[in-house]
Parts: C-alpha cells; sequence; structure tokens
C-alpha cells in the first residue's frame, strides 16, 4: 500500500484539485454548513479512484466527515451507511469508529445492536471508549451490561 501523499500523486494533476475539493468541504463544516459541507465531500468521495480502499486517511477522513454529517442531521440509517465504509477504509481496530456504529444502532432504536457496538468498542478501547462517548450512550451501555451480568432468578 501507497502513503496517502504518493496516492495523490496517481492523479492527473497530483490530487491538487481533490485537495482543494476537500479543504473547501472542510472549511464548510467548520463553519457549521452541513449541506455544503455534505455535497463537498460526496464529490470529493466520487473522484476517489475504484481503489478508495486504499487511501486510507483521505479515504478515512471522508467517509468519517460524511457519517457525522450524517449523524448531526439524523438521519442514523444513512450514518451507520458511512459507519460501514469507514469500518471498510482500515479502522476496524478503533474504538471511536465501532463505538460510531453503536450510536447509529441506539438512535436507530435498534438497543441490541447498540449494546454489541459498545462492547465491542470497550474490548478494544477499554475506559477511552467512555470518556469519548455522550453520556446517554455510556449509561445505556453500563446499565445494560450491569443487567446482563445479573443472574437470572
Amino acid at each position: 500500500m501507497q502513503p496517502d501523499f504518493e496516492m495523490y500523486q496517481t492523479l492527473p494533476d497530483g490530487g491538487a484539485a481533490l485537495m482543494a475539493l476537500e479543504e473547501a468541504a472542510e472549511a464548510h463544516y467548520f463553519r457549521g454548513r452541513l449541506d455544503e459541507a455534505r455535497t463537498g465531500f460526496l464529490a470529493v468521495w466520487e473522484q476517489f479512484p475504484e481503489n478508495w480502499q486504499q487511501w486510507q486517511m483521505p479515504g478515512l477522513f471522508v467517509t468519517d466527515r460524511l457519517r457525522a454529517i450524517a449523524f448531526q442531521q439524523g438521519d442514523y440509517p444513512l450514518a451507520l451507511a458511512w459507519s460501514e465504509q469507514v469500518l471498510k477504509v482500515g479502522s476496524p481496530k478503533s474504538h471511536k469508529v465501532l463505538s460510531d456504529v453503536g450510536e447509529a444502532h441506539y438512535e436507530m432504536g435498534d438497543l441490541e445492536q447498540a449494546f454489541e457496538w459498545f462492547a465491542r468498542a470497550e474490548a478494544r478501547g477499554g475506559n477511552r471508549t467512555f470518556k469519548e462517548m455522550e453520556r446517554r450512550y455510556v449509561t445505556f451501555y453500563k446499565e445494560e451490561k450491569a443487567r446482563r451480568s445479573r443472574p437470572a432468578g
């Protein structure tokens, strides 16, 4: 796998246009203009070569931004779909990505899947996982974990 900067060099203009498009989308994202940011990141996504998984950081960055935008806009099924793309880029070991999947399931009301993904996140990141999650997700997970560990009866 080539380092990320070398991947840009494989593009006709050395990746200058793609990087400019990504920077503009990022500027919209930080200004809270989520629709414009989504449009920009989708344009970047559409220009990635078919082997986009090899792009590691650029691919991870774009897919994660699209996940975050969908989540912030309340489109949890789309956030979940983008989370799955993030996992394909090569970060299945990241507790943050695993908890993001759990959060999308939680918001869609699929609490069993939410619990399972939060458990995976905890297994990967330990207590670090909970420092980065919203309190309601942590509360749900810890209460459910305690309930499941109690003996039946």
